[in-house]
């Protein structure tokens, strides 16, 4: 919890965006499928992915936890030994049951929420069409990565240069200095998030990670041109496994402390930016 409430990007979920209402129902959606009480977790599940699409990657934790667990309504199995096959590894430990059907509450959730808008706009599919305004453009799978990574080096460039004209981002307008650091930001985050990405498949149970990564997946394979990881701070703030890792890590190396404070000091300067118009993330 303290990790979630000092982390940079905490400021989102008391800004009118949808972000604590998403974390709340992700949760719910997780605490109930752990607990195996399916229809609530695919109901619940449901309202989060009516609240933002990227919930609709709530479908990936629901059916891990639910034939691999670990799930309170059935005894987990017994391990397997670590001479067994792939094969045998990527074998459920739990047999499929009706109860499995509610994970259908998950994308029904979404689609009630797209008839809502052609209801109200005539065109289901506005929220899409939406991001064109912002220039987002689906492509290739993590494509925003590379895109990423090239956008922070030549941030890097152009603030090495010394230069006030757009010597390398004509396209995004504005001040270059700002552009460029900004990209560069968004690059510390995205490097974060892959190396609490990968602490989080290694060490947590496999439906944290997988959720963190579909759910991360959404927003890396939609670029921005000028500011390919444009909002990845706000999808990062509500991916708490993530948060659950990097926590972890902090309390068995005893760094807690330290974690919390360098994490509250970017919170304090990007709510600071934030709170002063400065567009963050």
């Amino acid at each position: 919890m303290l990790a979630v409430a000092f982390f940079p990007a905490a400021f989102f979920l008391s800004a009118i965006y949808s972000e604590a209402l998403f974390l709340a129902l992700s949760l719910g959606s997780f605490l109930a499928a752990r607990r195996g009480r399916w229809a609530w977790a695919g109901i619940v599940g449901g309202l989060a992915a009516a609240t933002r699409t990227a919930g609709i990657a709530l479908v990936v934790p629901y059916l891990l936890l639910f034939l691999w667990g670990p799930r309170a309504d059935r005894p987990e199995a017994e391990p397997r030994p670590p001479a067994a096959s792939w094969r045998a590894r990527l074998r459920p430990r739990h047999r499929p049951s009706a109860a499995l059907l509610w994970v259908l509450a998950i994308p029904a959730g979404l689609a009630a929420y797209l008839a809502c808008i052609a209801l109200v706009l005539g065109d289901p599919l506005a929220p899409f069409d939406a991001q064109a305004h912002w220039l987002r453009e689906l492509s290739l799978p993590f494509a925003a990565v590379v895109d990423g990574a090239g956008a922070a080096w030549d941030g890097l460039r152009q603030l090495l240069s010394g230069s006030r004209e757009p010597v390398l981002f004509t396209a995004a307008g504005g001040d270059p200095f700002e552009v460029a650091w900004k990209n560069l930001m968004l690059f510390g985050f995205l490097a974060w998030g892959v190396v609490a990405l990968a602490g989080a498949l290694r060490t947590l149970p496999l439906a944290y990670g997988g959720y963190a990564l579909a759910a991360l997946a959404l927003p890396l394979s939609s670029p921005v041109p000028p500011q390919p990881l444009m909002s990845l701070p706000r999808f990062l703030a509500v991916l708490f496994p993530l948060q659950m890792w990097a926590a972890l890590r902090a309390v068995r190396r005893g760094t807690l402390d330290r974690h919390l404070a360098l994490s509250g000091g970017l919170l304090v300067l990007l709510c600071a930016l934030f709170g002063t118009w400065r567009f963050v993330g």
